[in-house]
């Protein structure tokens, strides 16, 4: 029971710390040494033998995986690709739209492997100038961001490059474009309810007479870019990521780690855009330096909440936790997405919980006869849920580049990448259990 109090007592610090403003890899140590100190392990022990394992297998398996998808997302950013996507958007659909456009941009650029952070350098600096203009609060250009790429474009569509997707392909022998009629479904819905809360929520500011609020230590850098250069065209910008999400369809599954399929499509996808933007470019070698450098935050800090899931994992609290999911009188269906939510939930990382859950339970609930390509696209979505705790290091890396916090804007966050992602998987739980 002391090792219960411990763990959960891990967690709250954890979230409470880093809401405060610690950076994730001390707080994910420290929280480490409160779970192994409470559980009455030996502290350098199970710091080489869990947390360090844990967070260096993740970096192991997931290096390339995350440095290309960043390289492509430099190479776009420095190309003008990114904007020139950006400026189409804004062109067919209106200013007055801007948080449509935030929302499908970055969900374009997820689709082609760009992750949250290296987006920031990209949607941003495309955007932030019209909710100025407009008047409109900052929090609902991050609220129409994390739509984009922290719900249907990471976890429900079929096909993604993003870890939630690719994390099961490892363990249940199934392809990104597992189940894809239910993602699709379940990623409409995401986009939606989203969408809809958004606009709910706008109108209400407006009524209160509320203003976009300048922060002049974050936002000077985006809003000052240089707008001389010439951008690519929309076809130009748009090929290779159209190239990219093509051989992410069809040749990703081919090879035997799926990671290094989809690793191959999004270096191609880079050296095409290198290709076609090559006079834009004005120091290529600069690009390709730091498209693999912003990779590295992101990573180590994901590994980190690895490596404390891992000691949690491996602690004999854990146990615990696991005996209260499979016990449930549930659906294996259900019993699993509750037992996803609590790990990615102690971990604060979507990717982190599921690479956790998978290695340790995975094959014990393919074993209860689920259907392999359903519980993919369940555990996909089902990892975005409890993930985006205060904790998280994406949301906290994020609230920083954009010169925001937990106060103004973490409500729009928690609604978006927490219940609307939580409803969407007692959804795919439902459909599962009366057609699977």
């Amino acid at each position: 029971m002391v090792g219960v109090i411990g763990v959960i007592a891990s967690l709250v610090l954890l979230m409470l710390i880093v809401y405060k403003g610690v950076g994730v890899i001390p707080a994910s140590i420290l929280c480490a040494l409160v779970v192994i100190v409470s559980t009455g392990g030996d502290i350098f022990g199970q710091l080489g033998t869990a947390f360090l394992p844990g967070t260096v297998g993740f970096v192991s398996s997931y290096f390339f995986l995350l440095s290309t998808g960043a390289l492509l997302g430099q190479v776009m950013g420095d190309s003008g690709s990114a904007k020139a996507i950006g400026n189409f958007l804004m062109e067919k659909m209106g200013a007055k739209n801007v948080m449509m456009i935030t929302c499908i941009t970055a969900a374009i650029l997820s689709y082609g492997g760009v992750s949250l952070f290296v987006q920031t350098f990209t949607v941003i600096p495309l955007v932030l100038g019209i909710y100025r203009d407009a008047n409109i609060p900052k929090r609902f250009m991050v609220g129409s961001f994390v739509l984009g790429n922290g719900t249907f474009a990471m976890t429900a569509l079929p096909g993604l490059p993003s870890l939630p997707n690719l994390i099961p392909t490892q363990y249940l022998g199934t392809t990104p474009m597992a189940a894809p009629v239910l993602g699709i479904g379940i990623g409409v819905f995401m986009f939606v309810a989203g969408i809809s809360f958004l606009n709910w929520e706008l109108k209400k500011s407006q009524a209160k007479g509320e203003t976009f609020e300048l922060n002049h230590a974050t936002d000077d850098k985006f809003l000052n870019v240089d707008q001389s250069r010439p951008l690519p065209s929309t076809l130009v910008a748009f090929l290779p990521l159209l190239v990219t999400i093509m051989l992410i369809v069809t040749i990703s599954g081919k090879f035997a780690v799926k990671n290094n399929g989809v690793s191959v499509c999004l270096v191609t996808g880079a050296a095409l855009t290198y290709i076609l933007n090559w006079s834009r470019l004005k120091d290529k070698m600069l690009t390709l330096n730091e498209g693999f450098r912003s990779a590295v935050i992101p990573l180590l800090n994901t590994a980190a909440l690895v490596g404390f899931g891992t000691v949690v994992s491996k602690s004999p609290a854990f146990q615990n936790f696991v005996d209260f999911a499979m016990g449930l009188d549930l659906s294996p269906y259900l019993s699993a997405a509750v037992a996803i939510n609590i790990v990615a939930g102690i971990t604060g990382s979507a990717a982190g919980g599921l690479e956790i859950f998978m290695k340790a339970l995975g094959q014990t609930y393919l074993d209860m006869g689920l259907n392999a390509n359903v519980f993919h696209r369940l555990s996909a979505v089902a990892c975005g849920g409890l993930d985006s705790l205060p904790h998280n290091g994406a949301v906290n890396t994020m609230f920083m580049l954009m010169g925001t916090n937990h106060k103004q804007s973490y409500w729009y966050v928690f609604v978006i990448m927490c219940i609307i992602p939580l409803v969407s998987t007692g959804l795919i739980v439902a459909l599962a259990m009366m057609f699977y």
